[in-house]
């Protein structure tokens, strides 16, 4: 995934790949370290560097284990795996140089959660990542003398890999694509031509004044009518510009007289 990319289809979060490239060095039940487990040491294009990674979905930071250098973040919200199933989860990351936050920590789909390190016991610069099913807050010791987080699932059946450059790691990876949405219809946001302008913000900041990043003018046009992608807050909806790109927008009650949400564009429909 990008840093700040979003996916939300029918009001749940699809479970986007944190990495932006995948290379794997170890995989399941590696016999390094990894025997037993689904868990997976990723690193990025080149070795060494310490890349950035971001929240799969939004995330609550639950558990650290400082001296390991591994944290606990759990799902906000149920979302949806790439099984196509439906749940809570709990993404377990680990070796990060640079753990700058605490416990109760809560971060949004696409927003940067860790980098790539080699703190605790690590051998070259990656993150090792592991999925469990449900809210976890530790790990256990499984046959093998390995720690790991309880629930475990298969990396496959979790992440979609929609904008995951993958350089190194088979599997039967899936994208937003292979699942069908069996509600499927669209809503359209429709500003009146009453309004001169209407601001918009970018995906990975507050939509607050001072982090605008462009304005609509929906007056100068007719009236403009806009696909809802998602609502990643109450009063504010995700649409995509042509100029602009992806992008969020403030539709508040005190604004409600200049806008309405139909399951058909009113307006000429921007895209």
């Amino acid at each position: 995934m990008r840093k700040g990319q979003i996916s939300i289809r029918n009001s749940i979060e699809d479970v986007l790949c944190p990495f932006t490239d995948w290379y794997c060095t170890q995989g399941a039940d590696g016999r390094f370290s990894h025997m037993g487990s689904e868990a997976n040491d990723i690193r990025g294009i080149k070795s060494g560097i310490h890349y950035p990674y971001f929240a799969p979905v939004d995330v609550k930071c639950v558990n650290i284990n400082v001296k390991s250098a591994f944290v606990w973040w759990q799902s906000i919200n149920q979302v949806r795996l790439a099984d196509g199933s439906i749940d809570y989860v709990t993404f377990l990351c680990g070796h990060d140089n640079t753990i700058d936050y605490s416990i109760g920590k809560i971060l949004k789909q696409g927003e940067q959660i860790g980098n790539m390190g080699d703190a605790g016991n690590a051998t070259g610069v990656h993150c090792h990542i592991e999925v469990g099913r449900g809210k976890q807050d530790s790990w256990v010791k499984n046959q093998y003398g390995v720690y790991c987080i309880p629930n475990q699932i298969p990396l496959e059946k979790v992440f979609f890999m929609n904008d995951t450059n993958i350089l190194l790691g088979i599997a039967d990876w899936k994208y937003l694509d292979d699942i069908l949405i069996e509600d499927n219809r669209k809503e359209y946001l429709n500003i009146s031509d009453l309004a001169d302008t209407w601001k918009i913000y970018p995906i990975d900041k507050v939509p607050v004044k001072g982090n605008e990043c462009g304005m609509l003018r929906p007056s100068k046009f007719g009236g403009l009518s806009y696909v809802i992608k998602g609502y990643p807050q109450n009063n504010v909806a995700l649409i995509e510009t042509r100029d602009f790109g992806l992008v969020q927008i403030y539709i508040g009650k005190d604004v409600s007289q200049l806008f309405n949400i139909t399951n058909q564009p009113i307006y000429n429909l921007a895209t």
